[in-house]
């Protein structure tokens, strides 16, 4: 446990990223309509990218925690509409990757280091939303 933040353990190396923050997050969207007979007709992509994030500030928590990895989804979606009335046929995360949203451990880092009275601790992982399916139908008034 730290007591002090005077500390070495305390302190994040000069230059430290910034938890949870990816160097780089992206985000691209290509939506093309046509109509067809009566009907308003569109078919959509996007794709999302983001790097590898820390989840610590300090050196000791990417040694504790890892490091959650680089990720990209691909969503899709289909659709037509016509007097206020509106179908869509959707994937979202169309190739099931499995990103991370978080990570952490069941107890402070600084107290789990690699084991805990003789017991590995478990470093649990959040991730993010798995390939979804679905139908979705509008009405406007």
């Amino acid at each position: 446990m730290i007591t002090s933040c005077a500390s070495s353990v305390a302190v994040a190396p000069s230059g430290a990223p910034l938890p949870y923050t990816p160097d780089f997050k992206g985000f691209a969207t290509a939506r093309y309509t046509v109509n067809v007979l009566d009907w308003k007709a569109f078919g959509q992509g996007a794709v999302s990218y983001q790097t590898l994030s820390h989840v610590g500030l300090r050196a000791t928590d990417d040694a504790e925690l890892g490091t959650m990895p680089a990720y990209a989804t691909v969503d899709v979606s289909a659709g037509a509409s016509r007097n206020h009335l509106e179908f869509e046929l959707f994937v979202k995360n169309l190739f099931d990757s499995r990103g991370q949203e978080n990570r952490y451990t069941d107890c402070p880092v600084q107290l789990c280091s690699s084991t805990v009275a003789g017991v590995p601790h478990s470093v649990f992982v959040v991730p993010i939303v798995p390939r979804t399916i679905g139908v979705r139908v509008r009405q406007s008034f």
